[in-house]
């Protein structure tokens, strides 16, 4: 299941959506995809069965909204428009989608948690706080990636995957 969380601005959506729905067209024979286009922290089980999906996966992928500051040399907006407390928002919303796509994940399943932060606070401290919760303690950690674009060359990321233990 890919879950996407808050549209982009008009005409950046449609192109996030198109790359999507391409690169999902690619994917292994048997290998099957639902797209959904929701708020994952309000749509429960009736939400599923009325769109006639399975309300558990194998995988789900959760590129959750955030401050931008991974993107900033493509976003130079993002500069200005950052507010203070928009970190600590954007975390609270973050833990909140993690928890909500958390409760889609199969027994052995994965969970992909991913942002274009730099912000330790956005990342390592959304995970932490996952797993210090009770829903938590139902995964592992079995990797975790940190894109630095003065190290890496390229957008700043961070990206988590989570396996369902039980």
């Amino acid at each position: 299941m890919v879950a996407l969380d808050e549209p982009a601005a008009p005409g950046k959506s449609d192109i996030r959506l198109t790359r999507l729905t391409e690169n999902l067209a690619r994917s292994p024979k048997g290998v099957e995809v639902a797209m959904v286009l929701a708020d994952l922290r309000v749509a429960g089980s009736v939400y599923y069965r009325n769109l006639n999906l399975p309300e558990s996966y194998d995988a789900v992928l959760l590129d959750a909204p955030c401050s931008n500051t991974g993107v900033m040399r493509h976003r130079i907006d993002v500069k200005w428009r950052l507010q203070d407390g928009d970190f600590a928002r954007h975390a609270e919303q973050q833990l909140e989608l993690v928890h909500a796509a958390a409760r889609l994940v199969k027994s052995g399943g994965r969970l992909v948690y991913s942002t274009c932060s730099l912000d330790a606070q956005e990342n390592e401290d959304v995970i932490k706080a996952f797993f210090d919760s009770r829903a938590g303690g139902a995964f592992k950690l079995e990797r975790s990636v940190r894109a630095l674009p003065w190290v890496d060359g390229h957008d700043g990321a961070g990206a988590f995957l989570l396996r369902k233990t039980s």
